[in-house]
């Protein structure tokens, strides 16, 4: 079930508004004649499909690390893909980095892998040049202040 826990209530017509991923409350007064009379879809709402986002060009995530083999590597990116254990990491540079996944929530939390989300994979590199995330987490929009890959 995928949900969204920064969800803000809307307020209009002297009502508040509260939506999750499954349904709508509504809060307010009732109206003066004592019943309000209010229209409820009977249906769930359909999760709209993720933009498409295409992968720009791979290199190896050592390559993309700056050469330099280390215990742990530490890649911002945007998901450009995500399917299976494999993740496909849009990194600053422009160009693309594939990583497998398959470990990644073992001791952590698992987060939606959507096509345009920013997100922190850290991940270990072995001798074939693969590398394998640890740990995943958001982040946000990338700036001059964020660190470079490691």
């Amino acid at each position: 079930m995928n949900s969204n826990a920064n969800l803000v209530p809307t307020v209009a017509n002297g009502k508040v508004y509260v939506a999750s991923n499954a349904q709508l409350q509504i809060f307010g007064l009732l109206t003066p004649q004592g019943t309000a009379r209010i229209a409820v879809a009977s249906q769930h709402p359909i999760a709209s499909a993720p933009d498409t986002i295409e992968c720009p060009s791979n290199i190896t995530p050592l390559a993309a690390a700056g050469g330099v083999q280390a215990d742990e590597h530490e890649f911002h990116g945007i998901v450009c893909r995500a399917s299976g254990a494999a993740l496909r990491l849009t990194l600053r540079s422009g160009h693309s980095i594939a990583v497998d996944i398959s470990h990644a929530f073992d001791r952590n939390r698992a987060i939606l892998l959507t096509p345009g989300r920013p997100l922190v994979v850290r991940a270990t590199i072995d001798a074939k040049g693969v590398a394998h995330a640890r740990q995943i987490s958001p982040s946000h929009e990338f700036s001059a202040l964020t660190p470079a890959d490691r």
